[in-house]
């Protein structure tokens, strides 16, 4: 969601009409709420007055050059100068696991592009301990990470950026962790159960009754952190009714065909699931553009698997290091997001806390640009702004989100801009 936009016009000013205005407010109206500069040359400092300057420039928020350019008439056509965007201050919202069950865990901040600055603008109730959330249209889904059953809840988002509490749905399992949704219904995936789940979505937002409820059935070489299935998240193929779910206890994708009506899942006769590394705990994944191919966070491997759609099926094509150098235990890889082109694709990795930049060919082979630190401890999920100018990371165990500007021509990320503390933050999407 766009906060607010700040735009800048520059005309030269045709001497007919010099002098013949006593403010150029009159001009552009004053409800815009625009500030007028007078000078020389539209890079000059603001000065002069109307009736002698040669050019003027207008700023404004919350309106667009359009808008402007009605106002104005054939003088913004026929002689402008410069028109465009100045800064954009964008929104989102963080996740955060909370103490206690009635604490408002669901936190909306702002972002000015021009700046870099982060600003705190309200906290909501969004369930015990929301540390996963999604936005879809007009609503946003937590996962809500408690003990003892599965459980999800359904928010509605006003236009200001108010998030209203809906109601929440239990369904067995416990530890949910990741939600998703896909063809208008909501799936999570439960970590401490290693099972997932799937619930209506009411034509009001709420979430009504579970249409699924799948236990998965693995373990993999990792005694500490193998013993048994672990879910850790669910992930709807575009363009198909293909559902992935990723079990780190596992070492495996589970793919899921999806009952468009009902809602129902059941295994993909075909392709019932791929094989990860072992002892690799495959976490989250990320689809490329071209829907040809993926990527899937390594936990403890510390590394993304690429798999491939060959002949409509899904395999594993390869493997690559998150880090150039070493790596201990103690690192876990976390979160993974493409910017849109698919040119570029970014991952965290806990312990040593980075993020890692990539850019991806055609063929889906990664190179690294570098690793980069996320100014914070255990970054567990980040976003990319709309722009794609700002990462912004939640960085759970020091309770901190952090923005970091994004290179453009390179990938690269520079040092933090701002940072803002937010307990036990877990998740950040845009909003």
């Amino acid at each position: 969601m766009i906060a607010q936009k700040e735009y800048c016009v520059i005309w030269n000013i045709f001497p007919e009409i010099k002098g013949s205005v006593d403010s150029w407010d009159m001009i552009v109206m004053g409800h815009l709420r625009v500030n007028t500069y007078f000078g020389e040359s539209y890079d000059d400092p603001p000065r002069g007055d109307p009736s002698t300057c040669t050019s003027v420039m207008v700023r404004g928020k919350d309106f667009d050059g359009k808008q402007i350019e009605t106002f104005l008439g054939y003088r913004i056509d026929k002689n402008i100068c410069y028109k465009g965007e100045i800064f954009v201050i964008y929104a989102f919202y963080v996740g955060c696991y909370t103490k206690k069950p009635d604490d408002k865990g669901v936190h909306l901040i702002h972002l000015d592009t021009e700046s870099g600055k982060l600003s705190f603008k309200g906290s909501f109730f969004g369930g015990e301990k929301p540390s996963f959330l999604i936005r879809k249209g007009d609503f946003m889904y937590a996962a809500n990470e408690m003990g003892g059953n599965g459980h999800v809840s359904a928010l509605a988002v006003k236009p200001d950026g108010e998030a209203v509490f809906l109601n929440s749905q239990k369904a067995s399992g416990a530890g949910t962790c990741h939600v998703a949704e896909m063809n208008g219904f909501l799936y999570a995936a439960n970590y401490s159960s290693g099972s997932i789940f799937g619930v209506d979505i009411l034509p009001d937002g709420s979430l009504g009754k579970v249409v699924a409820e799948i236990e998965h059935e693995g373990f993999g070489p990792n005694p500490n952190r193998q013993t048994k299935p672990y879910a850790h998240s669910v992930n709807p193929v575009p363009g198909d009714n293909l559902l992935i779910a990723a079990d780190l206890g596992a070492d495996k994708l589970f793919f899921y065909r999806q009952c468009e009506e009902t809602g129902a899942l059941k295994k993909d006769e075909t392709n019932p699931f791929v094989a990860m590394p072992a002892g690799g705990g495959p976490r989250h994944l990320a689809f490329h553009p071209t829907g040809k191919l993926f990527y899937a966070v390594m936990e403890m491997g510390v590394s993304l698997v690429c798999c491939k759609n060959v002949n409509t099926d899904w395999t594993f094509a390869a493997e690559y290091p998150l880090l150039a150098g070493s790596f201990t235990e103690k690192d876990t890889a976390a979160d993974i997001h493409f910017i849109e082109s698919g040119e570029r694709v970014y991952s965290t990795v806990r312990g040593q806390n980075l993020i890692s930049a990539f850019n991806v060919a055609d063929d889906g082979k990664l190179q690294l640009i570098g690793s980069y630190p996320t100014f914070g401890d255990s970054p567990r999920n980040f976003c990319i702004s709309p722009d794609e100018r700002f990462v912004l990371i939640a960085n759970q165990a020091s309770g901190q989100v952090s923005a970091c500007p994004v290179l453009s021509d390179t990938g690269e990320i520079g040092s933090m801009t701002d940072r803002i503390d937010l307990p036990g933050a877990s998740c950040v999407i845009n909003a």
